[in-house]
């Protein structure tokens, strides 16, 4: 929002994530020092795009700090780690277990 000559915004970065956080660390380190931070940023990706001057359409892609491959990987190393049973578990079932577990941490994310 603009008023008379200073531009005021309120920015909220979720906890959420360790990129988040990184980001939130850095920025709260910056004290009083934020906006001419934010403004030499800024400004300088909008001189690298500046197709964004025209109101193009912005679209911000993220991807996860993890990926779905590591964790399954993760799970099968804590799987090959368990003790052996009397039983043998197949394969498949284990491959569904993983995916489970997947599903669980993911939720949790």
């Amino acid at each position: 929002m603009k008023t008379d000559k200073t531009f005021r915004f309120t920015v909220q970065i979720p906890a959420t994530t360790s990129e988040n956080c990184k980001v939130g660390d850095f920025l709260e380190s910056l004290k009083n020092k934020k906006a001419r931070f934010i403004v030499s940023v800024v400004s300088e990706y909008l001189d690298a795009h500046p197709e964004l001057l025209n109101h193009a359409s912005i679209v911000v892609r993220t991807q996860p700090s993890i990926t779905e491959a590591a964790i399954l990987a993760m799970i099968e190393r804590a799987l090959a780690q368990q003790p052996r049973t009397s039983a043998a578990v197949p394969m498949d079932d284990k491959e569904d277990f993983a995916k489970s577990m997947l599903a669980d941490i993911q939720s949790l994310l």
